[in-house]
């Protein structure tokens, strides 16, 4: 299985300035819910291959787990520097607005956008910044430390089925890591351990809610016993104290699934998707700066079901999941 790549032409990069240009004039921000609800029909405005690239990356399951969308062009200088602060990273120049929507169009190719209340004020796309405070956490906005491959919010039963990520910039060229759980070998005897719903997640420090309950036992793999999906994040879950047989198949999977870790190196202007359900993701180390210039993405959630997580919301039509509403 290879990576789904498509790079942008020249002349494809004057039909997406202008239904950018379109959209800013007309909504102004990608928090509109107006434009968030008429997203999915903006998007066939964009270049037929984009869209085909993308379509078949979230019906075919032919493939990593994981698309890059490579190439579209701006001016380095126009995107401003680095924020120092996640609240700083709210004020938004016309450029950012632009590349804002971009993603969130590409984004809705494959679903709809979403977010937790809990993770910068639920704003539906998050600034993946380095912040002094979390440098040494197993958070996106650490640095110093590798941010352990995971299946993003493997604790909540409504976790995204596509994680997206923008690159603004990269300086240092710091690599995303990957690992597709199609790419490893277990036996049946130990997919059936692993099958079995044993297993418990604990939320990060971006969420941290004692309302919501995860100490149900859920399993990692689930779904097609062929083509299994997965739901797994080493740093949080509890991988010993089963029986033996348990713990060893939780390890070779494991094992497995970190010697299968590649890297891809994204670029300014590259849009990078993963299948939530079927590859994990992480980050190698690096030593920010704080000048400016720093790494910089634009992340965001998506869900091929907005109804699934009503309960958790404040309306049905809400975007936003609430980690503070009690957990059944």
């Amino acid at each position: 299985m290879n990576k789904d790549f498509y790079t942008i032409k020249k002349q494809e990069q004057y039909v997406i300035d202008h239904v950018l240009e379109e959209l800013v004039e007309k909504y102004g921000d990608i928090k509109n819910y107006c434009f968030l609800e008429n997203a999915s029909y903006y998007a066939t405005k964009l270049p037929f291959e984009i869209w085909d690239t993308l379509n078949k990356f979230k019906y075919r399951e032919d493939n990593c787990g994981l698309v890059i969308i490579r190439g579209y062009e701006f001016k380095k200088n126009e995107i401003g520097d680095t924020p120092s602060t996640i609240a700083s990273a709210s004020k938004k120049n016309l450029l950012q607005k632009k590349i804002e929507f971009f993603l969130a169009l590409c984004s809705s190719i494959l679903g709809d956008l979403f977010s937790w209340n809990t993770q910068q004020n639920g704003k539906i796309l998050n600034d993946i910044i380095p912040l002094k405070e979390s440098a040494y956490e197993q958070l996106g906005t650490s640095s110093k430390t590798e941010l352990k491959w995971h299946i993003e919010e493997a604790f909540h039963e409504h976790r995204p089925d596509y994680v997206g990520l923008m690159c603004l910039k990269n300086p240092d060229d710091v690599a995303t890591l990957y690992s597709n759980i199609r790419n490893i070998s277990l036996n049946n005897e130990q997919k059936d351990l692993l099958f079995q719903e044993k297993f418990m997640f604990e939320m990060d420090l971006n969420f941290s809610n004692s309302n919501y309950n995860t100490n149900k036992p859920v399993s990692i793999l689930f779904g097609n016993y062929d083509e299994p999906y997965v739901r797994i994040d080493p740093a949080f879950m509890k991988k010993t104290g089963y029986s033996p047989e348990i713990d060893h198949s939780v390890n070779v999977a494991l094992d497995l699934i970190e010697k299968n870790i590649k890297e891809i190196i994204l670029k300014p202007g590259d849009i990078c998707f993963f299948d939530n359900y079927r590859t994990v993701h992480g980050r190698a180390p690096f030593d920010a700066k704080f000048d400016g210039n720093d790494r910089w993405l634009k992340r965001v959630l998506i869900t091929r079901d907005l109804r699934k997580s009503s309960e958790f919301k404040n309306t049905n039509r809400s975007r936003v999941i609430h980690t503070d509403v009690v957990s059944k």
